[in-house]
């Protein structure tokens, strides 16, 4: 090492010039711990400056070393683990991993390669970039991934400051979607394939979300005591993570005590093929839409309907005959109410098994004996 390359400012710190571009490093100790840090300038003037000043802030207690650079895809895959490691559903794990991809994928163009690297200017290009392919709502949703991201990083010391700590997003408002009525429903029984009559009137009947009635297993349908049970399993959750039962209307009843599922099935409604051996919702869905353009009903998740409107259509019209709110709350799953009777309310089963029993639809009192 030649002489102008090493130059003590105190007995504590000395700066050394290092590497093929000669940038200064200022080297000392605190405590026990030696330190090496960067100075990041190739003039001497400048480094004895800035190790002047270094040498001051470490006689205050005030000297922060700057952590170790965290690569984007580290940060990623130890939130992962994070939200892994807190039983979040598999579809929640598999947004979260898809939206973190779309983010590298981003940074990676922009040359951002580093969590320190990214600042506010990256939140606004990946809003800008989904918002040329998304709704509103869905771009919401993503940016709101993002902050997590980053307030995980600050919290586990991956990076020293959250650039998009104080960004705000502001929530679109939400779009009304129609709900069929009572009729069109007669309708689309009337008219979809025979093997999909059961699904519709049991989605229509129960407002069950599509992957509920998919995840039902023989055991969750109780004729007995006429329940259809809603149940939170390890790895199969409901949305909310929470178990729920829902009384059997008499048209619905009927229905299932025509339907033969098979023996050796675990499901109460078996799929054709597939991995998990369970009816296809999104088949069933696509299936629905077809049914819905040939006999003139609205298609579609934007202005039409979905197998999720049946679900829109058994609270609209519970509650337009008679059914408490609360008591539809708890038939639905939703777990979303901010008034006090979300705590309070409490609901027997002969109260709702009274509730389910006062609701007429005029359905065909056997929806299931007709072909298509």
């Amino acid at each position: 090492m030649r002489k102008n390359d090493y130059l003590s400012i105190n007995a504590n710190l000395k700066i050394i010039r290092r590497g093929k571009k000669g940038l200064w490093c200022a080297d000392f100790n605190i405590g026990n711990n030696h330190k090496r840090v960067s100075l990041k300038t190739v003039d001497q003037k400048t480094a004895i400056e800035m190790a002047e000043k270094m040498s001051l802030e470490i006689a205050k207690g005030d000297f922060k070393a700057q952590p170790a650079k965290v690569s984007l895809d580290s940060g990623v895959e130890l939130y992962l683990r994070m939200v892994q490691s807190e039983e979040r559903s598999r579809k929640t794990l598999v947004k979260y991993t898809q939206v973190l991809k779309e983010l590298r994928g981003l940074l990676s163009k922009k040359g951002v390669n580093y969590l320190c690297q990214i600042d506010s200017s990256d939140f606004d290009d990946y809003r800008i970039h989904r918002k040329a392919m998304l709704s509103g709502k869905t771009v919401y949703n993503e940016c709101v991934i993002f902050k997590q991201f980053m307030k995980f990083c600050k919290s586990r010391k991956l990076i020293p400051e959250n650039p998009i700590a104080e960004l705000r997003l502001n929530k679109p408002k939400a779009n009304k979607r129609k709900a069929p009525s009572q009729e069109e429903v007669a309708k689309m029984l009337a008219s979809v394939l025979k093997e999909d009559k059961i699904f519709i009137l049991s989605l229509a009947t129960t407002g069950m979300r599509s992957g509920e009635l998919q995840r039902l297993q023989k055991e969750d349908v109780d004729l007995a005591g006429n329940w259809i049970h809603i149940v939170s399993r390890p790895g199969l959750p409901t949305k909310t993570g929470q178990s729920r039962k829902v009384p059997i209307h008499p048209i619905l009843r009927k229905a299932l005590e025509d339907y033969k599922p098979l023996k050796n099935a675990k499901w109460f409604f078996p799929g054709k093929g597939g991995k998990q051996g369970w009816a296809n919702v999104k088949k069933l869905n696509d299936r629905l839409q077809k049914t819905l353009i040939t006999t003139g009903l609205p298609s579609g998740r934007i202005d039409g309907y979905t197998v999720h409107s049946l679900r829109h259509f058994m609270e609209s019209f519970g509650i337009n005959h008679g059914v408490p709110q609360r008591a539809m709350d708890l038939w639905l799953g939703h777990t979303g109410g901010k008034s006090m009777s979300a705590i309070y309310y409490m609901m027997t089963d002969k109260e709702s098994q009274d509730f389910m029993a006062r609701l007429e639809f005029c359905f065909d009192s056997n929806p299931l004996s007709r072909e298509a």
